[in-house]
């Protein structure tokens, strides 16, 4: 389990990539494409809001996706 900025790396594989914010509990699911030209990227994630939760994960989605990328990119599941 890897934790920055709030978020923590739940699991990851080739096509998708799956972080937390325990705090607020929301759950953001990222997928993994490849463009036309081979590059792998970060598509449009999905969200699902915490129960308990202060702020929308709408709020906390841009955080979320670039968590997401740092730790894709460092896992060489993008580039």
């Amino acid at each position: 389990m890897i934790m920055a900025d709030g978020f923590e790396l739940l699991r990851f594989s080739k096509t998708e990539i799956v972080v937390k914010h325990p705090a607020e509990g929301h759950l953001f699911v990222f997928p993994i494409a490849e463009t036309a030209s081979g590059r792998r990227v970060i598509g449009e994630g999905s969200c699902r809001n915490g129960s308990t939760s202060k702020h929308s994960a709408q709020f906390l989605h841009i955080g979320a996706r670039r968590f997401a990328e740092a730790e894709a990119r460092e896992l060489d599941l993008i580039g």
